[in-house]
Parts: structure tokens; sequence; C-alpha cells
């Protein structure tokens, strides 16, 4: 029989499982944590004898509830499997943040999973594969083939209470010690307490599934009951058309009439320069930096500082209150989902159109929207609210987002791991997804010029969220508000009417030219629809409808 190497002996050699807690705590603690590393070595100005300390009492903390957390895993039969998801996921974890200098919390995770399959194929790279291999793989191998010491349930249970009383004990001891610089690092930057693996996640998980835990058949709570449309129609009276475009990942300082220096907005400007209903709206703010929450956030009434996704999940939205009056409504879908909105209104699913050679790519282009809406034209009998819901500027693959023929700013970084290209390079990819979504908002806008006189219409286009580029080494978008840079929340939007809407809504245009520098939310968005709609309800605040200030009496 060959003999084991030393090594093989060593790692097969009988372990207990609180000598394997001890040890995988401490792994998690520092390999696992690099960014948290990284970034706190930053905060204090780099190596001394205080950042030693403090990073010393950080690493103490992190072990001691590490194994409090893998004490709660240790069932025999349980152990393994459990501490080996936990290696796998928290490596993935570790390799996003690195990758894209982002934190993970919980509107991070409702991100995660409101993301469809095409938008997770752009982020499966063979880095991630390297760090899920290596980081998690290894220790997770290493587990498998480490014989565990059987021990009885009284000695384990005692043994297992004496660990997490004295992590416990010993955490408080470092904390009282160490309160001053813990808490002064800790409350200065407030990004790292989203940064410690895996309890981010795992607090992240369990306060997503908290908040938006609907009871099974539990109906919605109603919105808008009084709901009415005060506009004479039928017979005599045009149909009135309101298209509400939800852009995705576009940021206004990238837009050129928000004073970009570069013309990302070709079309628009020539529009504009003929046609002053064209209001561009530089100072628009969004409820959220992710789609899961922005876009329920936008067509409710609850406002961001009251809104929940929980609440929202559970409420009706613009568009339920908009059919309830009386309004046609469709939603048409060039994304991952409508989140629940378009539920109990009629919607279509365009993003996987294989036939249409919008679509060769295995996603479709946002032009789609516009043949969408031209179909929608040919039916046009009553007034109508159209939502139509942009793939945009979606990341990290940008390139992915227009036609090759569009490529108008080069070279681009045609990676979704960023870290393979120059900033300048994922710029012009940006970029060019912003100068397409200015070849559609005007593809938009010119078909419904041209579908004067038979229906009046109105354009509203706004995006969901931001996008972080590279600035201060923050890529993609979802940080907590609180700490998002602008660029995450500081989006574009632009509203345009036919003159015939512009004329039968009383609508001011040079009022709303005069006011396009004002400072507005999101907020703005369910009130000031439903005012075009002329639709009366106690559920819209005319205060914040945008439009009220400029609409002829």
């Amino acid at each position: 029989m060959p003999l084991r190497s030393p090594l093989v002996r060593f790692i097969q050699r009988p372990r207990s499982i609180e000598f394997l807690i001890v040890v995988y705590a401490i792994l998690l603690s520092l390999p696992f944590n690099l960014p948290f590393w990284s970034a706190v070595l930053g905060k204090l100005g780099g190596w001394s004898g205080n950042s030693l300390r403090l990073m010393a009492s950080f690493f103490v903390v992190f072990t001691a509830l590490h194994i409090v957390l893998l004490v709660l895993l240790s069932a025999r039969r349980v152990f393994k499997p459990a501490l080996t998801l936990l290696l796998l996921t928290t490596a993935a974890t570790t390799y996003f943040m690195s990758q894209y200098g982002i934190v993970i919390d919980t509107e991070m995770i409702s991100n995660v999973f409101a993301t469809d399959s095409r938008e997770v194929q752009d982020l499966l790279t063979g880095k991630l594969a390297l760090y899920v291999v290596l980081l998690g793989g290894l220790p997770a191998w290493l587990l498998w083939k480490t014989t565990i010491q059987p021990t009885s349930w009284r000695r384990a249970l005692a043994l297992r209470s004496g660990m997490v009383l004295g992590s416990l004990v010993l955490l408080v001891a470092v904390v009282m010690a160490s309160y001053q610089g813990l808490v002064s690092v800790s409350r200065n930057n407030m990004a790292l307490r989203s940064m410690v693996t895996p309890l981010n996640y795992i607090y992240g998980i369990a306060n997503h599934f908290a908040r938006n835990t609907v009871k099974p058949g539990g109906p919605r709570v109603a919105i808008g009951e009084d709901a009415r449309q005060v506009r004479p129609t039928g017979a005599g009276h045009q149909p009135r058309l309101i298209v509400v475009v939800v852009g995705e990942t576009a940021r206004a300082d990238h837009f050129s009439p928000n004073g970009y220096a570069r013309q990302t907005n070709p079309q628009l400007a020539a529009l504009a320069a003929s046609d002053e209903r064209l209001i561009n709206f530089g100072n628009l703010w969004s409820c959220g930096t992710a789609t899961a929450v922005s876009l329920p956030c936008m067509f409710s009434n609850l406002g961001r500082a009251n809104f929940s996704e929980r609440e929202a999940s559970q409420r009706e939205n613009l568009v339920d209150v908009a059919q309830r009056a009386g309004v046609r409504v469709s939603w048409i879908n060039n994304n991952s989902g409508c989140k629940g909105l378009c539920g109990a209104v009629p919607s279509e699913d365009v993003s996987r159109h294989a036939s249409n050679p919008l679509c060769s790519t295995g996603e479709c282009f946002d032009e789609i929207l516009v043949e969408k809406l031209v179909a929608q034209l040919k039916d046009m009998t009553r007034d109508t609210l159209l939502i139509l819901h942009q793939k945009g500027s979606h990341g990290p693959a940008y390139y992915k987002r227009y036609p090759k023929a569009f490529e108008k700013f080069s070279p681009v970084c045609e990676n979704s791991q960023l870290d393979r290209c120059d900033v300048a390079s994922i710029v012009n990819a940006y970029d060019n997804t912003i100068a397409y979504t200015d070849l559609v908002l005007a593809q938009l806008i010119g078909k419904l010029k041209a579908a004067a006189p038979q229906v009046a219409s109105a354009l509203i286009y706004a995006s969901d969220h931001g996008e972080s580029l590279g600035e201060g080494g923050l890529f993609l978008h979802g940080m907590p508000y609180a700490l998002a840079p602008d660029s995450q929340k500081h989006v574009p939007s632009l509203i345009w009417f036919d003159e015939q809407f512009a004329r039968d809504a009383k609508i001011d245009t040079q009022c709303l030219q005069q006011r396009r520098n004002a400072r507005y939310t999101h907020d703005n968005l369910f009130h000031s629809v439903l005012g075009l709609l002329d639709v009366e309800t106690k559920a819209r605040d005319a205060g914040l409808d945008l439009l009220a200030p400029c609409r002829k009496r």
C-alpha cells in the first residue's frame, strides 16, 4: 500500500467540528473579506500602528460573529453541505464586490432577484469562475476531505454553547476597548457595513423576503377607488395617447441637453430646435438605484420617503388607477419584467422575439418598441396609457444594447469583465447606448407625429436609475441610496406633446420650458400622468403634478 504524503495525512486527520468552525471562521474573515480590508486600509490612510490596531479589532469582531454563524450550522449532517454552499456563495459575492466596487445590501439583493437569465449571462466570466473555484471550491474540497471526529451530543452542546458565549464576550470586550475607533470608521464610512461577507448578503436576503413576503391570495390594497376621467370621450372627441417610456440605467450627465460635452442626442437636438413642445427636464432624481426599487416606486403614489417594496407589492399603482378611470392601459416590456406592476392590465413581453430581425443577437434592441407603438396606433379608439419599458443602457455588457452598425464612439469595451477594459472604452460603449436611446425616442415621437390628427399624443421619458462608470472605483448601480453617487440617482427625463394634445390639455409649453431646470423626482410621475389623463381622484396630489402650474385655466 503506497504511503500517504504528510500533507494528505494532515488533511485527512480527524478533526472536531469545533476546530473546523474556528478555522473556517478565520478564513471567512480574511481572504473572503479582501474588499473590506482594502477599503478600510484606504480610509485609515495606509499602514500605521493605529490602523493595525483597528484592523485587528475588526478581525476579532468578524471572527466572533462568524463563529456564532457556523455554530448555527454545526449539526453533523448539515455542517459540510451548508458550509460548502456558504463558501461558494461568499466567493462569488467577493468577486462582484472586488470587480465592480459594489456593496451588498437589501436593495442590491432585490436587484439580484429581479435579474433575468440574459442579464445573468453577461455577468458570468472566467474570473468569476476562478474566484468560485479557488476561493470557494478549494476550501470546500478540503472540508470534504476532512474526517469529522464523532462526539456525544452533550459534549457538542456544551462546547458549542461555550464557543458562542465566549465569542460574544470577546466581541463585546473588543468593541468596548476600541469603541471610538471602530464607531468612527463605521459611521463615517457607512458603505463598509455592507461589505462584510457573508453577513451582508445573509442579512440582505432575510430582509428582502421579510419586506416582500405577500400573504397568498391576499387582495391588493386598492387606491383611487373614486377615480374618474372628467374629459369627454367618444364621438367627436379625439382620443389621447400618453406614452410613458421607462428608460434603463441612463444617467443625466451623459445626455447632451444636460451639458455633456459629447453629442449623444443629435436626433432630439434636431427635434428640439424646431419644436418647443419638446422639453428636457435636466434635474430629475430617481427613487432608487436599482430597477427592483425604482420601477415600482415610479408608479406608486407612496413617494420615496414612504416607499417600501413590501407595501408597494401589495398595493395598486398608476396603471390600476388609470384603468379604473376608464383609460385603456397597455404595458410593453423589453426588460426583465414589470416587477408586478402590470398584472392587472394587458401586457406583452417583446424581449425574445426570435423571428424579428431586431432580436437576432438573442435579445431585442429597443427599436422593437417603435414597431409595437405603430401596432397600437392602428387600434386607437379611446384614451390610452401605453408604457414602453426599455432595455436601455443596462450593463455591464453595454456593447450588446445597440446594433453594431450604430456604434458612434469607439473603441468600445466588449467584455463584461470591466477590469479588462480601460475606462475610456467603457464610457464609449455606454455613450453608444445613450445615442441609441436618442434614436429610439426620436423615432417614437416621429410615429406619434404621423398619427395626428387622428390621435392627440404625448410622450414622457424618464430613466429608472443611473450608472457608475468607474468614478471612485465604482461600476454599475445598486448602491445604498444614502451612499450612492449622483451618477446613480440623477437621471434624464423629457416630455413631448403634439400640437393638438397641448392645445386640448391647455399646456403652456413656454411655461414648462422656463421650469425645465426645477428639481423633480420620480414622485411626480404618478400625479403628472393622471393629470394629463384628466383623472380625478383623492389618490392624486395636484401639488406633485409638475404640469399643473403650466396648465391654462
